[in-house]
C-alpha cells in the first residue's frame, strides 16, 4: 500500500513518467547519474521504495536517519573499514530482490571525476550494472539494459574502463548526459586518475 502511494506521489503528483522497461533480474548495482541536487535523493528515494530497492545513502547527519528510516543502505566513508566488502557482502547475503542503487559522483557538487565504488561492489557482489536516470528537462525516469562486469560466453572479467565505456555510451546514445537538474554540478563519467 505504502509503495503504491509513493508511486502515485511520483507520478501523479510530481509528474514523472517511467520511460522504457525495467530489467528483469533479481540484483543489480543501479548506477545513478547525474547526482546534481539532494532532490535526486529524494525521488530516488521513494522510486527506490516502491521497486523494491535499496539506495546507499551517505550515512553522515540526516542520510543516516533516513537510511534507518526506510531500510537502506548507509556508508561511513571517514571509517578506514572497506565499505565495498560490506556493501558487497549484504547484496550477496540478501535473498531475494535486491537492487542497490548508488550515485557513482558521491555527492551532488561538481568534481571532475567520479568515484570508483560501484564497479568493485558489483564485482565483488557478481551483480549486473544498470544505469539509471532522472531526466529534469522531460520528467522521465528510466533504465538501461543490463550490463554485466563478466563476460558471459568467456567469464573473462571486464577491466573497468571497459564498463564504464558501455555506460557512458548508454547515457550519450540517450542524450542524457546534461540531464541533471543543476547542469553545473554534473561530473564527468571519467575516473580520477583519468583526470590526472
Amino acid at each position: 500500500m505504502f509503495s503504491r502511494l509513493l508511486k502515485f506521489f511520483v507520478e501523479t503528483i510530481c509528474g514523472w513518467t517511467l520511460k522504457g522497461d525495467i530489467p528483469d533480474t533479481n540484483k543489480a548495482l543501479v548506477f545513478i547519474y547525474p547526482h546534481t541536487s539532494y532532490w535526486d535523493s529524494v525521488y530516488s528515494i521513494m522510486i527506490a521504495i516502491y521497486m523494491n530497492g535499496n539506495l546507499l545513502i551517505k550515512g553522515e547527519n540526516i542520510g543516516y536517519v533516513l537510511a534507518k528510516l526506510f531500510g537502506h543502505t548507509s556508508v561511513n566513508r571517514s571509517k578506514q573499514l572497506s565499505q565495498t566488502e560490506t556493501i558487497a557482502n549484504t547484496i550477496i547475503n540478501t535473498n531475494g530482490k535486491y537492487w542497490l542503487y548508488m550515485s557513482p559522483e558521491g555527492s551532488c557538487m561538481y568534481r571532475p571525476y567520479i568515484r570508483s565504488g560501484f564497479y568493485y561492489i558489483a564485482l565483488k557482489a557478481n551483480v549486473p550494472i544498470i544505469c539509471g536516470n532522472m531526466n529534469y528537462r522531460t520528467r522521465e525516469y528510466g533504465f538501461s539494459h543490463i550490463i554485466h562486469i563478466k563476460d558471459e560466453s568467456t567469464d573473462r572479467i571486464k577491466p573497468i574502463e571497459e564498463v564504464l565505456d558501455e555506460i557512458v555510451k548508454w547515457y550519450t546514445d540517450n542524450d542524457l548526459l546534461e540531464s541533471g537538474l543543476y547542469v553545473k554540478n554534473i561530473n564527468p563519467l571519467q575516473l580520477k586518475e583519468k583526470t590526472n
